[in-house]
């Protein structure tokens, strides 16, 4: 499916965001973590678990959503998982419990690991052999300083506002992403 060029100018910056918003997700729990370990009364230990949740659901879900989105439409599941993502990260910020928390990270987990390899297979998708390769690395480039930037922004903003501050803040942002995920495949979507 090639889409036409002028479309690529568009298309390419909203996948890597997507794909950023996404990588966000993966370290943010990092920095937080004694904040959260001293709210619900418990361990450091038992609280970093959360981000072992998230990265194993993320790991485990890649496959099948792979599958999915050759079946329903590689835009229709990022649009999805990104949505997921936004709303499982703001759940996460009104958590009252221990559990309820980690529930919500692995829902984030599923969420992120279904944006990062669909979007791979959407840009091989959308862009010719000759330029794959430049697509692939900017897509990648996203994701990555995704990962990079988490810790940072968490630890940043949970020194100002707290750890539900963080989730709330990131999930409206992954949010705003899903709209210009929807925006720019308004037309594979039927929007």
């Amino acid at each position: 499916m090639a889409a036409p060029s002028h479309a690529m100018q568009y298309l390419l910056p909203i996948i890597a965001m997507g794909n950023f918003a996404a990588g966000l997700t993966s370290r943010v729990i990092d920095p937080v973590v004694p904040q959260i370990s001293q709210q619900f009364a418990v361990s450091v230990a038992t609280a970093a678990t959360l981000a072992s949740a998230s990265a194993i659901a993320f790991a485990f879900i890649q496959l099948p959503l792979g599958m999915v989105a050759d079946l329903f439409g590689k835009p229709k599941v990022i649009l999805t998982c990104l949505i997921i993502l936004g709303v499982a990260n703001i759940v996460g910020s009104f958590a009252n419990s221990f559990e309820l928390l980690l529930a919500t990270r692995v829902i984030c987990g599923l969420g992120a690991g279904g944006v990062f390899p669909v979007a791979m297979g959407l840009t091989g998708d959308l862009f010719p052999v000759e330029q794959r390769r430049v697509a692939m690395s900017r897509i990648m480039a996203g994701a990555l300083t995704g990962n990079l930037l988490g810790a940072s922004f968490s630890g940043v903003l949970g020194d100002l506002a707290g750890w539900r501050g963080v989730l709330s803040i990131l999930g409206a942002f992954i949010l705003v992403m899903s709209l210009a995920v929807a925006w720019g495949f308004r037309n594979q979507l039927g929007l």
